[in-house]
């Protein structure tokens, strides 16, 4: 009774806890912590400091643990501390049973009481955090809830805390019952913490102002991650949990939950763009496996087949789920497309899930990826990469060259179409979203802020790149999102997930290209940038697949239940060296495709990897689709090239002339691996640190522009290295012909390639 009467003597009374209340909580919970160590005198009782009379004390508080004059919250804190402090002092009572038996008697196996020793085996360890303790909201509502046991488990359930899948890790607000306050009280550490950093998201921006592509809106979003990364509060930099995997499940869990019942996207997308960081950055991430297409369902938002389409198909005599009838335009798939005429004809690639799944992800992690001091090198060479694929497809399938939204044209009525309806989105992924009209003029005070900006960033050519990149990423290319957003009332342009969804975009894209060429106008490569080290030779490069012959490659539609993908027959590369000098060395080799006569600009960078020579004089390079460094792997990056739309369509039963090139150079430092290793791949993305860090390795990135050798021009004439006639080069180019097969065929047509 004395114990009692002094826990609310303490200033601290039910409802204060570590996060809202600090300073009181930490006093309050200090002196608790002083009197069940040492067992001190409380007024006129005392008893000796022994084990078995902390035991009974330990039992007399849990009895009163649903006292609402009680706080619970301090009560835990304190006992697990005072738990942990008695045992290194060799003096514990507890013999393992865990807070369960004190507190109501019921044994879950649960152990609350993790000591120092335990904690500094977690893969996430904080020395100055002092509480050292662990709250699990489920584990509690078990133990101390009014309901039964049997109740509040299939309320866990409910909430996805007994499962391990990830759909029950982030559950909707439209599979909740209940409303956050009831489901989460603020009295309980998750709930409190998830309500302060509502709040501190709240504080960090207006979200009418700002969009996805407003530097202000990355930083919110980074804070948001720290602080979610760590379990600290933001004001204090406090941790006020163990960082470890339960905690960090259940405060996400709730945090999505609760953006999910207030209706403000924007909240919720600075939220779930945190959460995705802060999942990227753990030790323990493989164990997590939170994936961005489970946190932003709009990057599944890809048309699907018409039940038109599927209704005919049963005419014909083919099932709905497995089509016979396919020809090789994507048009006579019957899918409905979001635009009109012939721009629908390449929806194939600009309406892929995965590729805005990676661009999206890009967005989100490149600040993070390795190497740090070359992220706004990628933000150009990731998108020119992008535009380069779509001007590939545009130019098989006949379509005009993309303009960008240059000065010249920015006076002049522009095409906007972007039409979302029930038939081209039956399950209603773009709800959220608005189709914009079909044609648009910008207002003069936006045609003036964009000139004013472009002018701008002139200044900045001289700075170098990073500087150059990162005022044109936050400044031009950020008011070209949101002022066409706004002018053009194209709201998907504000929004990582869905933005390079309507062909709009890519006239945007297609200027900060222009200026990234810009950006280099003044510098050139010389020969010696260009040829390969001294004494070695290239033999030629060949594309190997099932068919016979050596330079064939077919793609063709690949059905997915009511969806349909670009997909191609596996194949493999072989390069042949002639090493002269039987050079020991690592070289590093880059493998690029275009349209047999295209500018060299216009090739796009399909591998790159770090190969050691082996000193014999003739030697083969053999390199799988797969092991390409440009494609996503799964468990290593959530960006990544789609490995599906790694060669361009072909020709319908006919062939479409594509060249290869492959460059061979040497390394600035032989410790360069770049393409070596899983988690050392990704040119366009960069690479993982946790994931380097788990395989034991350590980026050692080749110094060259990330477009070498295409960004710049050369100081000499590149037409005769490219039909190899210099001797010094070699063969380093190869015509290759891709037919597009319609459905997918079990073997290689020949008839096809004549």
């Amino acid at each position: 009774m004395a114990l009692k009467q002094y826990m609310k003597t303490l200033s601290c009374p039910p409802g204060c806890n570590l996060l809202l209340d600090t300073s009181r909580f930490d006093n309050a919970n200090s002196k608790l912590v002083d009197v069940l160590v040492n067992l001190k005198r409380i007024g006129q009782v005392s008893v000796p400091n022994t084990d078995e009379n902390y035991a009974k004390i330990r039992q007399i508080i849990g009895n009163t643990i649903n006292d609402p004059s009680v706080n619970k919250d301090l009560i835990i804190a304190a006992i697990m501390k005072t738990d942990a402090i008695r045992k290194r002092r060799g003096n514990s009572a507890r013999n393992r049973s865990g807070l369960g038996d004190v507190f109501g008697g019921m044994d879950t196996g649960m152990d609350y009481g993790m000591d120092y020793e335990q904690y500094s085996k977690e893969k996430v360890t904080n020395k100055d955090f002092q509480a050292n303790f662990t709250v699990d909201i489920e584990k509690e509502e078990k133990i101390f809830g009014d309901k039964s046991f049997g109740e509040t488990l299939k309320d866990a359930e409910k909430l996805g805390a007994a499962n391990n899948d990830i759909t029950s890790i982030f559950p909707t607000a439209k599979t909740e019952e209940k409303s956050f306050e009831e489901s989460c009280p603020k009295t309980d550490i998750h709930c409190a913490y998830v309500a302060y950093m509502e709040n501190y998201a709240n504080s960090l921006l207006n979200f009418k102002d700002f969009t996805q592509f407003d530097g202000k809106w990355m930083i919110a979003r980074d804070k948001i991650a720290a602080a979610l990364l760590h379990l600290k509060s933001s004001y204090k930099g406090k941790e006020v949990m163990q960082p470890n995997l339960d905690n960090f499940k259940n405060v996400c869990r709730k945090f999505v939950f609760l953006c999910g019942t207030k209706a403000n996207r924007e909240r919720s997308e600075l939220v779930k763009s945190a959460i995705f960081i802060a999942s990227e950055a753990r030790a323990d991430k493989d164990d997590l496996e939170i994936h961005l297409t489970d946190l932003f369902g709009e990057v599944k938002a890809s048309p699907t087949i018409s039940k038109d389409a599927a209704v005919q198909n049963r005419m014909l005599g083919a099932d709905y789920a497995d089509s016979v009838r396919i020809t090789g335009s994507w048009r006579s798939l019957g899918i409905p497309s979001r635009v009109n005429g012939a721009e629908s004809a390449i929806d194939y690639i600009r309406e892929d899930n995965d590729v805005h799944s990676m661009h999206a992800a890009w967005h989100q992690i490149n600040n993070q990826r390795e190497p740090r001091d070359r992220k706004r090198e990628r933000f150009f060479y990731f998108h020119n990469h992008m535009l380069l694929r779509i001007a590939t497809e545009r130019a098989s399938n006949g379509l005009p060259a993309v303009q960008p939204m240059s000065n010249d044209v920015l006076h002049m009525e522009f095409s906007t179409e972007y039409n979302i309806r029930p038939e081209n989105d039956p399950e209603g992924i773009l709800d959220d979203y608005n189709s914009p009209p079909k044609t648009c003029r910008l207002t003069r005070n936006t045609q003036e802020t964009l000139r004013n900006e472009l002018r701008d960033l002139v200044r900045y050519k001289g700075l170098g790149m990073e500087r150059f990149g990162h005022h044109c990423e936050q400044n031009y290319h950020a008011d070209l999102h949101n002022l066409l957003m706004k002018d053009c009332d194209v709201g998907m342009l504000g929004y990582f997930a869905v933005s390079a969804r309507p062909p709009i975009f890519y006239r945007i894209h297609s200027e900060i290209n222009r200026v990234w060429h810009d950006f280099y106008s003044n510098q050139r490569y010389r020969r010696q940038d260009i040829y390969p080290p001294y004494g070695l030779t290239i033999r030629g490069i060949t594309l190997h697949s099932r068919c016979g012959r050596v330079n064939q490659a077919e793609t063709f539609w690949e059905k997915l239940g009511t969806h349909y993908k670009l997909n191609h027959q596996n194949f493999i590369f072989r390069i042949r060296l002639y090493n002269w000098r039987r050079l020991r060395e690592k070289v590093i080799v880059r493998i690029f495709m275009g349209p047999q006569n295209a500018r060299l600009e216009n090739y796009f960078e399909m591998d790159r990897f770090v190969h050691q020579l082996d000193g014999n004089r003739l030697s083969e390079i053999r390199r799988y689709d797969k092991d390409s460094s440009f494609v996503f792997v799964k468990d290593q990056n959530d960006c990544g090239w789609p490995y599906h739309l790694m060669l361009p369509k072909g020709g319908d039963k006919r062939p479409i002339k594509y060249r290869l090139l492959v460059f061979v150079n040497d390394v600035h430092d032989q410790r360069v691996n770049v393409g070596t290793h899983p988690s050392l791949n990704n040119p366009m993305c960069g690479s993982n640190r946790q994931n380097m860090q788990n395989a034991g390795l350590e980026l050692v990135d080749d110094r060259r522009d990330y477009g070498f050798p295409t960004n710049r021009r050369w100081t000499f004439n590149p037409v005769p290295i490219v039909n190899n006639r210099d001797r010094y080069f070699g063969y380093m180019s190869s015509i290759v012909n891709i037919v597009h097969t319609g459905e997918e065929t079990d073997f290689c047509n020949q008839a096809y390639f004549r």
